[in-house]
């Protein structure tokens, strides 16, 4: 009854006659499920949230679950490795520039110390430069000193020889007047006694005079070599001369304007040849001529020849031939003063104020001179003669009006 009076209780119905009971069950259940669904649906959507989220951690940060140990340990080893590579290479690197830098030290002190000594050779090389400079300068000092003692002593001697020469010319001079005036009374006396006892004998003259026999000269053969009247003044193509100022043009003619000028050709190779100089000599009462027959090339060279003319109270009394040294001629005075050795004389009478005509020939070593076509000289040398310069030495006033030199 109670079984019944409950399942009474609870069923319902409504005024329809309809059963209310189950629609509010329902409902609930309804309700319930709604619920539920609800629930389990944001269940699943934070599910799904969760697992997206764990999904993009196992993909992008797998180290949270210890997932990507494996790849940092390889990675971590790689790095090692590469960082010992690393520190390797550093270390190689290091010891290599440490070598280069100890080579670029040894190679800097090693130029350092060749240049070094390239600049103590040099200074050396300066040092001993300058003493051989200044030992040149003391010699050069020592050669003028003992150069101007010896061309001192040269003057002096040569000095020392024009006075005993004119000394020994005077006494020669007065031997001379003293021998012809005794032969002179001589001879009168010879030509009285012939005439005395009737019988007239002629009485040779013994003074020395030039031969008036002219010299016998060979043809000349070819053009002059050179051929200078000087009308145009001197030509210093042709002559070398100590100044021009020791000539001038007077009268058409080259004149000496100092004692001692001379000329010589510029060309020192004439060898065999004849040469004909033509002067009109000052008439100074003492004066020298020289004709220049042969000037060697070298200044030292003494084996020169030249011609000298010796004139006395207004003519020329003697004439030499004699050796000389080149350098003697362009000294001071030149050949007046020299110290020359004479290896041929004569003594001759010629007249100072007229015009000479001087011939000299050189050949095969045969000199021979003749002065206005008398002869003075024949003779032939010994040795080989050199070639040479030609040419004069006068005294001031001396005019010198023609040379010419033919082969």
């Amino acid at each position: 009854m109670n079984k019944q009076k409950r399942k009474a209780q609870s069923v319902f119905y409504d005024e329809h006659g309809s059963d209310t009971k189950p629609r509010k069950l329902r409902s609930r259940w309804l309700g319930c499920l709604g619920i539920t669904s609800v629930g389990l649906a944001g269940i699943c959507l934070m599910l799904a949230v969760a697992l997206a989220i764990i999904v993009w951690i196992i993909l992008f940060e797998p180290e949270i679950f210890g997932m990507g140990l494996t790849g940092d340990l390889t990675m971590t080893a790689q790095s090692v490795h590469d960082t010992e590579t690393a520190l390797a290479m550093s270390a190689h690197n290091t010891e290599t520039a440490l070598a280069m830098s100890a080579f670029n030290r040894e190679t800097a002190a090693a130029a350092t110390a060749q240049y070094n000594n390239a600049v103590a050779f040099a200074n050396e090389s300066t040092r001993v430069a300058l003493n051989n400079w200044q030992r040149q300068l003391d010699h050069d000092a020592t050669r003028a000193a003992l150069n101007g003692f010896a061309t001192e002593t040269a003057i002096a001697a040569a000095n020392a020889q024009q006075a005993t020469r004119a000394a020994f010319d005077f006494m020669a001079t007065q031997t001379e007047v003293e021998l012809e005036y005794q032969g002179t009374q001589t001879i009168l006396n010879q030509n009285a006694t012939a005439l005395a006892l009737g019988v007239v004998t002629p009485a040779p003259f013994t003074g020395n005079v030039l031969t008036v026999t002219p010299a016998s000269f060979p043809d000349i053969a070819g053009d002059a070599l050179l051929d200078d009247s000087f009308s145009a003044g001197l030509d210093s193509g042709l002559w070398q001369f100590a100044s021009a100022n020791d000539w001038q043009m007077v009268n058409d003619f080259l004149t000496a304007r100092r004692d001692g000028a001379w000329l010589l050709t510029q060309s020192t190779t004439f060898h065999d040849y004849r040469l004909e100089i033509v002067l009109q000599p000052d008439i100074a009462p003492n004066a020298d001529y020289f004709v220049i027959l042969l000037a060697p090339s070298g200044l030292q060279d003494t084996t020169g020849i030249a011609l000298r003319l010796v004139c006395a109270g207004g003519q020329c009394v003697s004439a030499e031939l004699l050796h000389f040294a080149r350098w003697q001629m362009l000294d001071g005075a030149g050949l007046s003063a020299a110290a020359f050795t004479v290896f041929q004389s004569a003594t001759i009478a010629l007249a100072a104020d007229a015009e000479w005509t001087i011939r000299a020939q050189l050949c095969d070593g045969r000199v021979l001179v003749t002065i206005n076509n008398q002869s003075v000289f024949d003779m032939t040398l010994t040795g080989t003669i050199p070639s040479g310069s030609v040419g004069v030495q006068v005294p001031e006033g001396a005019q010198m009006r023609q040379i010419t030199l033919f082969p």
